[in-house]
């Protein structure tokens, strides 16, 4: 019996889902955050705007999309632990294609909309109009973060075309490896054959490489155990040691390393985002059990709009922030408007959207989504 079987450890699967949530929330919540300098129009690139803008965002921004993928590979194991044959992997795909598309294109509208209004502060986006048709069509597909890199439309829609990939890859990985070893050596195969595609044609994005073991690890996390229990620190413990290691590593040898910009990225990137991802494991595991009813409930609706939230959150605050100067708040009246009103604003917006978005799957293409994170249970006997 797999060992995240809920008839085994349902006290146990419970109280993980319940850390799933709230740290799913926590990095949407993140993520929301490090993007409002570009609503604002400071822009976090360490050259323009404030320095510390450009540090706190990053530091937000890694750590959100390293929780978030880690949570994606965990979350999806629980659901989907057995891809073994075709029926099986086509269920699994028309699921996650079916959610993923159709609010990805209903944000790709809303962008084009934000270009043809009097709109301003969108120095942060791509307009669909200025690109070229394959680049349309690439962003319409889900591509382009492989077809066209620095052409990945609206900054937070380039997620969109990453996990598309790594969805693809969970249907191999799942299909062809049955144990941590197997998976560790099929995915590194992945990853050396994507690194020889970016070689070779110079358009994969580098986030794909960043996030990627992130993903993964999360997977190998599901099939090793219950990283949130109280009684098993090792997984966690080990990303903390390992994401320090690395960091140690680059600092001492910062000098004599004459590696590409982007290994040094890459580099940086997966130390701090496993020491962030492992702390941020750690305190929850810790605190969750304490959570109030009413705190419980709000994190397990923003869990599951977290999507909705991710497409849809920067536009609606773009247009707030545009529209309030009108009004006459500006300064600081406008910076806390947006974050005391219109950030809970997107989310509550964005949550009613992913309502309707799953209802509406329910009835066109039958399949569902639970509220939270719930795994799917083994029936009995197998």
């Amino acid at each position: 019996m797999d060992a995240l079987s809920g008839h085994r450890f349902p006290d146990l699967v419970q109280r993980r889902l319940l850390e799933i949530d709230t740290l799913r929330s926590l990095a949407i919540l993140a993520i929301v955050f490090a993007h409002l300098p570009y609503v604002f129009g400071e822009y976090p690139d360490g050259q323009s705007g404030d320095r510390m803008v450009f540090l706190l965002s990053t530091v937000l921004a890694l750590f959100g999309l390293s929780t978030f993928f880690f949570l994606s590979g965990y979350s999806l194991y629980l659901h989907n632990n057995e891809l073994r044959n075709g029926r099986q992997l086509a269920r699994f795909f028309k699921k996650r294609w079916t959610r993923i598309y159709p609010l990805y294109w209903l944000g790709i509208v809303s962008i084009i909309l934000l270009f043809a209004s009097p709109i301003s502060n969108l120095d942060y986006a791509i307009d669909p109009l200025a690109q070229t048709p394959v680049q349309n069509l690439a962003t319409i597909i889900g591509v382009q973060a492989f077809i066209n890199e620095g052409h990945t439309g609206e900054m937070n829609l380039w997620f969109v075309s990453v996990i598309l990939s790594y969805y693809l890859i969970y249907g191999a990985l799942v299909h062809w490896s049955n144990g941590i070893r197997r998976l560790v050596i099929l995915s590194t195969a992945i990853f050396g054959l994507m690194l020889c595609t970016g070689w070779l044609v110079d358009s994969v994005d580098i986030r794909f490489y960043i996030y990627y073991w992130f993903f993964v690890g999360g997977i190998a996390a599901a099939r090793s155990g219950n990283v949130f229990a109280g009684s098993n620190r090792k997984i966690p413990c080990s990303m903390m040691i390992l994401g320090s290691s690395i960091l140690v590593l680059y600092i001492l040898a910062y000098r004599s390393l004459t590696a590409p910009g982007s290994v040094r990225v890459f580099i940086i990137n997966e130390s701090l985002g496993l020491l962030l991802l492992s702390s941020s494991i750690i305190v929850v595991g810790r605190l969750s059990p304490y959570m109030s009813t009413v705190a419980r409930h709000i994190a397990e609706r923003i869990s599951f709009s977290t999507y909705s939230i991710f497409i849809f959150s920067l536009p609606i605050l773009s247009v707030l922030a545009f529209l309030l100067p009108s009004l006459a708040i500006e300064g600081l009246a406008r910076f806390l408007t947006i974050l005391l009103g219109g950030v809970p604003l997107s989310i509550v917006v964005s949550y009613y959207v992913q309502v309707a978005d799953s209802f509406l799957r329910v009835r066109l293409f039958k399949v569902q989504d639970l509220v939270g994170s719930q795994p799917r249970r083994e029936k009995k006997g197998v």
